[in-house]
């Protein structure tokens, strides 16, 4: 019978990157696992969730010093490659606000764990709860948890804000509630703060990275370039109708 298939090979990305960040070759993790390299190495193909576990475990055996190894995998998508791609998009997809990118988290997992429901619920200004539900057979690991902790801990920063307090909850074997406590900032602060961070973690001219986002969604969109006294003549403002843009003002020419 050949193997299920679960989940995109993709999910593996996030691991080769943290060994590559650690000198390691992503060969110590692919030659435990029961497909070929040149299988694995192709984003769009299937693996099945007992391989994606056995990878888990693979990683814990090749840090066995290292008991928060999944946490820091999590803690790091961004500033890999992969990570700054995935974000990327949901950073102009909710308009740079940490708590709808928080809510646009369910389109990304539906990608990479078809098995896995998530929702986004609002428990005060700043709190939020999201709920990880896993279809029968689809028992999440520890591992796999500690992993999720900490991407919501350190999405955040992508904003220029400190990390997320973030409670895991298991409240059955296939539920996992996650409680995060948003960090307190000024808006117009923060929203600096995220300009800077963006540039930090692209390092890429702003034609590469338009040039990007309009592979990602519609290839068919054109760019017109126009002044910012355009803009302020047509009422659009900085930061809310255009995200990631102020005027070249003051500090900021």
């Amino acid at each position: 019978m050949p193997p299920a298939e679960d989940l995109p090979c993709a999910a593996l990305t996030f691991y080769y990157e943290f060994l590559e960040s650690q000198d390691i070759p992503r060969d110590r993790l692919q030659e435990r696992l029961p497909y070929s390299a040149d299988h694995l190495n192709r984003r769009f193909n299937w693996i099945s969730w007992e391989a994606f576990l056995k990878a888990e475990r693979s990683l814990t055996d090749i840090f066995p010093d290292q008991p928060d190894v999944h946490y820091r995998v999590g803690r790091m998508l961004g500033s890999t490659a992969a990570g700054q791609h995935s974000w990327l998009r949901l950073f102009w997809q909710t308009g740079l606000s940490p708590y709808h990118t928080y809510r646009a988290i369910p389109r990304l997992v539906r990608f990479m764990f078809p098995f896995l429901r998530v929702t986004v619920e609002r428990r005060g200004r700043q709190v939020a709860r999201l709920q990880y539900d896993f279809a029968p057979g689809f028992e999440p690991s520890d591992a796999f948890l500690d992993t999720v902790r900490g991407i919501l801990t350190t999405l955040p920063s992508f904003f220029g804000l400190t990390d997320a307090t973030v409670t895991a909850h298991r409240r059955s074997p296939l539920r996992v509630d996650f409680e995060v406590d948003l960090p307190r900032v000024n808006a117009q602060r923060g929203f600096r703060q995220a300009a800077t961070t963006l540039n930090r973690l692209l390092r890429f001219p702003r034609q590469q990275v338009l040039g990007a986002l309009k592979g990602a969604f519609d290839g068919s969109a054109r760019f017109t370039w126009v002044s910012a006294d355009f803009l302020e003549e047509k009422e659009v403002a900085a930061w809310t109708n255009m995200p990631v843009w102020i005027p070249a003002e003051g500090e900021y020419a």
